[in-house]
């Protein structure tokens, strides 16, 4: 009995034993459950403090950053105004160079040579020519420069604005180097392979200073400059216009943003008319025999003009050919002045002498391409035998504010301001002008408001040019045939249309 009152007692021990425990657990859990209520607070708190230190950690790295890139920018300002400098100082050198090389070549040997030549043929050539080289030496430095000095990627960016053009001479020993190789000796053996081949020449009678133009066999003409054999010749040649069609001569520039001559070219073109005469304005030799000297004159049908200086020989460096370049340039004068100048040119013609102060002679060598703007009065002097290629263009962005108004001064004035005839095609092409401006006015940089003006200056030109209405002129008169006004080449001297 005392045994089983035992066992009842550790029954009974142990299970409150076990109660206490379960209770303890419990106030435990109610204890933890009281201090976080969902069990899982402090999970977010963790969450929530790691997101706050990624946020704080990103905005770190966004500063780090944005202080890295003011830095690089600083740094970047900084090359690039470094780099700028070096090339600013490059250019300066260049430019430098280019003006000594200017001056030594105008005080070559040859040009005065070339003077006492002029001297002795005791005519109105001599001191046309005198005058010319009383003009100054141009410059491309300072803040009086004459013209700019461009490599091609520079003339492409200072072509690519529609801006009036002004002179530029290209130097780009790469261009150069990598455009066709033309000599003047290979230009005359090509002409030998064909004997008879008829071209036009002008011939200097330094007699009487007349520039007279005549149809010459190639044979002769090759022969003519193999007997004056590089000397200065008395009555020395000038081989115009002669088509070229070798490819990638034309400076990039002019071949990327002035196509409206060969655009028009291209549209007046038809079966019956199958070589224009507008169209060898586009790309031309010039081949000129020491000794020949042109009146100042313009470039007709107010045409830009660019000119490349060719070897003499295939093998030669620079310092066999030299040519000089001279140009009125009237920029630094009040338009007032302008106008007067203009108007005594084309009063007096060729015999028109501007002054010294106003003439810049270019000394020109192989590798030299001379830009010149339309309108430009000009002269050229050939010191030695000189072979080069060149074209003609229009800028269609400027047609109308500068190109038509010089093409009208020329038109009114014909046979003293230029010393060529109007294209054959002039009145096709100038009909073709009308209908794209009126098409395209924006193109040509006017309102559809400009477009009747446009056209009154179109007609201009062109009552200035055709048709020859004299009755005087028979049916032997070429001109009138093509119906034109008689110009200077007219061999009718009788026409009442002549100026």
């Amino acid at each position: 009995m005392s045994s089983l009152r035992s066992t009842v007692s550790r029954i009974s021990t142990l299970t409150r034993s076990i109660f206490n425990t379960a209770s303890m657990a419990f106030e435990a859990t109610a204890d933890e459950a009281g201090s976080n209520p969902k069990g899982c607070q402090t999970t977010e708190d963790e969450e929530a403090e790691k997101r706050i230190a990624e946020i704080e950690r990103q905005k770190k790295e966004r500063a780090r950053e944005l202080n890295c890139r003011r830095v690089n920018k600083c740094r970047g300002k900084k090359t690039a105004a470094r780099l700028q400098d070096e090339r600013d100082n490059a250019q300066h050198s260049l430019e430098t160079s280019l003006d000594e090389q200017q001056i030594q070549l105008f005080n070559d040997p040859r040009r005065l040579e070339f003077e006492r030549h002029l001297e002795e043929s005791n005519s109105e050539m001599a001191a046309h020519g005198k005058n010319i080289f009383r003009g100054l030496i141009p410059r491309c430095s300072g803040p009086l420069k004459d013209y700019t000095l461009v490599s091609v990627e520079q003339h492409l960016r200072h072509i690519s604005q529609a801006q009036p053009h002004s002179i530029m001479l290209l130097v780009d020993e790469s261009w150069y180097a990598a455009r066709p190789q033309l000599s003047r000796s290979r230009f005359l053996r090509h002409l030998s392979s064909t004997p008879t081949r008829p071209l036009s020449a002008q011939e200097l009678e330094s007699s009487t200073s007349n520039v007279v133009t005549r149809r010459l066999h190639a044979e002769a003409i090759v022969q003519r400059f193999q007997t004056s054999n590089g000397r200065p010749s008395r009555t020395p040649l000038n081989l115009l216009n002669i088509p070229c069609r070798t490819p990638n001569l034309v400076p990039p520039g002019i071949a990327k943003y002035c196509t409206l001559l060969p655009e028009a070219c291209e549209a007046i073109f038809s079966e019956d008319n199958t070589r224009l005469g507008l169209e060898k304005s586009i790309n031309f030799t010039l081949c000129g025999q020491a000794g020949f000297l042109t009146h100042w004159h313009m470039d007709n049908d107010g045409f830009a003009t660019w000119v490349t200086v060719e070897k003499s020989h295939d093998e030669e460096d620079d310092g066999g050919t030299l040519k000089y370049w001279a140009m009125v340039i009237l920029d630094h004068l009040s338009p007032e002045h302008q106008t007067t100048a203009l108007a005594e040119f084309a009063k007096h013609g060729y015999r028109w002498q501007p002054e010294p102060s106003w003439v810049r002679v270019f000394s020109l060598v192989p590798g030299h391409t001379l830009i010149m703007p339309g309108g430009t009065i000009h002269a050229v002097v050939t010191v030695t035998d000189c072979l080069m290629t060149g074209g003609m263009y229009w800028d269609k962005r400027i047609f109308v504010s500068h190109t038509l108004p010089t093409w009208q001064f020329i038109a009114k004035n014909r046979d003293l301001v230029t010393n060529e005839d109007p294209s054959m095609q002039i009145l096709e092409v100038l009909q073709w002008l009308k209908t794209d401006i009126r098409y395209d006015p924006k193109g040509y940089n006017i309102s559809p408001d400009d477009i009747l003006g446009v056209e009154g200056m179109i007609q201009d030109i062109l009552d200035n040019s055709v048709p020859c209405k004299c009755q005087r002129c028979g049916s032997r008169c070429p001109c009138r045939r093509r119906g034109f006004l008689c110009y200077q080449d007219c061999k009718l001297r009788k026409c009442g249309n002549r100026r």
